[in-house]
């Protein structure tokens, strides 16, 4: 289906977006969480989201040209 691809870049994005989003598996995720209210079980758990900042650079080169990521 669709998708929304971005790049969040703030001082500890990957933490605070991985705290906001919950647990992969969503039975253990907190409730409020992303995964929590809209995932089904670990493979179909409704969002994606880099699990390190040196991942977060390669996944973002997937998707975003150069040019597109600032300060990269």
């Amino acid at each position: 289906g669709p998708s929304v691809a971005m790049i969040l870049k703030k001082d500890n994005a990957v933490a605070d977006l991985r705290k906001l989003i919950g647990s992969t598996d969503p039975a253990k995720a907190e409730e409020g969480t992303v995964r929590k209210k809209y995932a089904t079980n670990n493979r179909r758990n409704a969002i994606h989201a880099s699990d390190s900042d040196e991942n977060a650079q390669i996944e973002a080169a997937f998707f975003f040209a150069k040019v597109e990521r600032v300060n990269d």
